[in-house]
């Protein structure tokens, strides 16, 4: 990482870069971005890694560790990436919903990392319960106020009910999310994919098998993207079944 932004960081933090660079063997860039605006983000490829920055002065450390953290995931620990099936030809026809799809799984992906990373980041910035506490209580209040359908309601309650209840277990979230699952009659069914997910959180694998059995089933566009920086190669895989 340039020495620019190195200086911003505190001991511990740089400590982590230092740590993915030299064991990765790569340089963390930091690149502005004026198409964000206070959020960061990062590029994580076979050949190298940077971080998404708004403007050059806006570099908060807090938000730069969850970006190392995601990156550490991806090189070091050689956790892989959910992406789209290059071998499914089912969209060919439908190019704007193959656009929407990988975003989709983009998404997908950065929300699953956040059940270990997050929980990782609190442990090392415990003030970052409060961001995540915020965070996550417009996006359950946003629900109900942007008309989504209720298959949508539904399905994205489902999916928050293991981030509140693993990542921020001591929060009055619980509530919240509990009032908006009874409300759609989908306690059940919270409850049921909330245990398994946190139950596989040791193998990625294991996580989307999980989320493919409760939710449609996308093996035909569901691909895992491993990471083997030293030789900055990559390859994908069809997800493994659980006896595999």
């Amino acid at each position: 990482m340039h020495a620019e932004y190195l200086a911003r960081l505190p001991p511990d933090i740089r400590a982590l870069v230092g740590e993915i660079e030299r064991e990765s063997g790569t340089e963390i860039a930091v690149t502005p971005d004026s198409t964000r605006t206070d959020k960061l983000g990062c590029n994580i490829e076979c050949n190298g890694s940077e971080i998404l920055i708004p403007q050059n002065d806006y570099f908060p450390p807090a938000a730069v560790l969850h970006e190392l953290l995601h990156i550490k995931r991806m090189y070091l620990d050689r956790v892989p990436r959910i992406v789209f099936c290059e071998d499914c030809n089912e969209y060919l026809d439908d190019p704007a919903q193959e656009v929407q799809l990988r975003s989709g799984l983009v998404k997908l992906d950065n929300n699953l990392e956040h059940l270990v990373i997050v929980p990782k980041e609190i442990e090392l910035m415990p003030d970052r319960s409060l961001y995540w506490e915020q965070r996550m209580r417009r996006t359950l209040t946003k629900l109900t106020a942007d008309n989504l359908s209720k298959d949508n309601q539904c399905g994205s309650v489902v999916e928050h009910w293991p981030f509140v209840h693993h990542v921020l277990p001591d929060s009055n979230l619980k509530v919240q999310i509990r009032e908006l699952a009874e409300k759609l009659q989908v306690v059940d069914k919270a409850t049921a994919f909330g245990e398994a997910i946190i139950k596989a959180l040791d193998s990625k694998e294991a996580v989307v098998r999980v989320w493919m059995e409760h939710f449609t089933a996308y093996e035909k566009i569901v691909c895992l993207k491993y990471f083997d920086i030293q030789n900055r190669t990559s390859h994908r895989l069809h997800v493994p079944p659980a006896n595999a």
